[in-house]
């Protein structure tokens, strides 16, 4: 049985198409926003400690958090802990309302000296 497709429905499908190309395109370039801390990475970044150590074996993601909670700490908030409203927003947005003090509290590094992070293997 042959389906005749409607130029209305060519279009929405087109459309939909766009919207998840542009979707996937925003995600790649936010990356950090979805970042989901797993296992022990959860301990990492809640820790106060002024010295964290990351331990593991291969591709167990102490890089990972590493590099996540370096960028966290220059940003002054984790964006990975923001709310689904605000991961839409370009990053420079985010800066501005850091500044104002109009992120969420639950989302700042509360870090106000560096750290020092080390990450190894074992």
């Amino acid at each position: 049985m042959e389906q005749i497709e409607s130029p209305a429905l060519t279009s929405l499908l087109q459309e939909r198409t766009r919207l998840l190309e542009a979707k996937k395109n925003f995600v790649l370039a936010h990356r950090l926003y979805y970042y989901k801390p797993r296992g022990r990475q959860v301990a990492f970044h809640n820790s106060t400690a002024q010295v964290r150590l990351a331990c593991g074996s291969n591709r167990s993601g102490k890089s990972t958090s590493g590099v996540c909670e370096t960028i966290a700490f220059c940003l002054g908030f984790r964006p990975w802990m923001l709310p689904e409203d605000l991961k839409c927003l370009p990053i420079e947005r985010l800066l501005v309302l850091y500044k104002e003090g109009k992120l969420p509290k639950e989302c700042l590094t509360n870090r106000k000296t560096p750290f020092n992070c080390i990450v190894t293997g074992k």
